[in-house]
């Protein structure tokens, strides 16, 4: 049986891909095309946030249920190494924010402290703006591992999905009457949208285990088999895009899935090498990316005059520099913070 470092290394891969694909829309979800297909694809940047907490829901229950140790022991640990690996980099690029743009002593304090999701995700109390997934996911990070220890059963797992997507679907239909903000999508970007896509990650991470799903992922699949499923699996994720009433969760799962089938198109191109090494940093990648926008700003102007474009095509001229100083951003941070505090965290975990 394959190690699950081994069976998971197209995850890594999935995480590089939706963190590109987050940067791409920040950057051309402003200029609409004459196609409207095009314009589909293109602005539905949320899906890959959704893939991400897809994810976390997987990668939650696998981290918890194979720790060989008692509940308390791997909840602390848990904890401690998401605080090291989200806490540190994003204070880091809070206050060279509040450094370099300026900040109200309030907001910062909320921002530090994960709590601005409470109150609006406005440019008042979140002025990088793509991290309101940030407190979703810190949030979960604190609720669901305790969920996931205390739900062994598949078909508690199973009721608890529906739930969420029951609290999802009530909270989009009857937030708003009861006073609930609605500027900034803050109706779905809210913990109480979100939570059955997590759940969902944590269900098929037990279907994984607990049923033939394994032993299907782990029979290689032939080149006819490997087109359609990853062609089905893409076409679920963004049929979204086009009817906002189909679950995103379907398309989601699927994409996890078809990742980790063996032989799939998904599969192979994400067990890239340079792919995989995205997907490790893909925190820098996605926090980072909205203070590098704001630094580079003068230097996209320089090129904007010297090469004569503007709009959609400077930006898609634009885009290919500004991902690779964003990636030799990632790879700093990876090498100077992330890792070196990670490595520091699991030391301090062993010692107790």
């Amino acid at each position: 049986m394959l190690k699950p470092e081994e069976r998971f290394e197209a995850l890594d891969g999935l995480r590089g891909f939706a963190a590109l694909y987050v940067v791409v829309f920040h950057r051309l979800c402003f200029y609409p095309t004459s196609s409207q297909f095009s314009n589909r694809l293109l602005g539905y940047g949320y899906g890959s946030v959704q893939l991400f907490f897809c994810l976390s829901g997987f990668l939650l229950a696998h981290t918890l249920k194979d720790a060989p140790r008692s509940a308390k022991s791997q909840l602390w640990d848990f904890w401690q190494n998401r605080f090291w690996r989200i806490f540190p980099l994003w204070s880091i690029i809070i206050l060279l924010h509040q450094f370099l743009f300026g900040m109200a002593g309030d907001v910062l304090l909320a921002n530090l402290t994960f709590i601005f999701g409470f109150f609006s995700y406005d440019s008042r109390w979140l002025p990088i703006v793509s991290a309101w997934s940030l407190f979703v996911e810190v949030l979960f990070y604190l609720l669901y591992p305790l969920l996931v220890l205390k739900l062994k059963k598949i078909s508690h797992w199973t009721m608890f999905f529906i739930l969420a997507l029951c609290i999802r679907l009530a909270w989009q239909r009857f937030a708003s009457s009861f006073g609930v903000p609605t500027s900034e999508y803050f109706i779905s970007r809210h913990p109480l949208y979100n939570g059955s896509l997590f759940a969902a990650g944590i269900c098929l991470r037990l279907f994984y285990d607990r049923t033939d799903l394994k032993s299907w992922l782990l029979e290689p699949s032939g080149g006819r088999t490997s087109l359609a499923l990853a062609s089905l699996a893409v076409f679920l994720f963004f049929l979204p895009a086009w009817r906002a009433s189909f679950p995103p969760e379907v398309g989601c799962v699927a994409v996890i899935a078809v990742a980790l089938k063996r032989g799939t198109f998904i599969n192979v191109i994400s067990k890239g090498r340079a792919i995989r090494w995205i997907g490790v940093r893909c925190y820098a990648v996605y926090i980072g990316q909205m203070t590098l926008m704001k630094l580079m700003g003068p230097y996209k102007l320089l090129f904007s005059q010297w090469t004569g474009f503007h709009e959609l095509a400077l930006e898609l001229a634009w885009l290919p520099i500004f991902i690779s100083v964003l990636l030799l951003f990632s790879a700093m941070s990876w090498r100077l913070v992330e890792f070196p505090c990670i490595r520091w965290g699991r030391s301090l975990s062993s010692s107790h």
